[in-house]
């Protein structure tokens, strides 16, 4: 079995208090608005292979998330499984995307270094 890195940066754990919105946005398959700006965090997919049993998965792949999609993400507010019973694979592609569009501000804010890439464009 191979032992991958986790990562934990205090940089990216603050990237979250410098963006302008939820990311995560999945409250909306049920009508719940997303929380405001000021409850913005660095959430963990708990479906990350790097999460391990009573720790979170690595910074790298965390998600901006308000509180509210971040109560729905972690379980604390049952309504996933209502989203999860009526818009699975929906609810699952909402997350990756989320993850991906994290990541890409993650390089945009040069929090994340590629050696030898460069950024060829700004999809966001």
């Amino acid at each position: 079995m191979i032992r991958l890195p986790k990562i934990r940066s205090k940089a990216i754990r603050r990237l979250p208090s410098e963006m302008d919105e939820c990311e995560l946005k999945i409250g909306s398959f049920v009508g719940i608005p997303c929380s405001s700006n000021e409850t913005l965090v660095l959430a963990h997919n708990p479906w990350n292979p790097l999460k391990g049993q009573a720790t979170k998965g690595c910074d790298v792949s965390g998600i901006i998330s308000c509180a509210s999609c971040h109560d729905i993400l972690d379980g604390r507010n049952k309504v996933a499984d209502q989203i999860k019973e009526h818009n699975a694979v929906e609810f699952f592609v909402q997350i990756m995307r989320a993850e991906h569009l994290t990541r890409a501000r993650m390089i945009d804010a040069g929090l994340i270094v590629v050696p030898d890439g460069e950024i060829v464009g700004k999809g966001f």
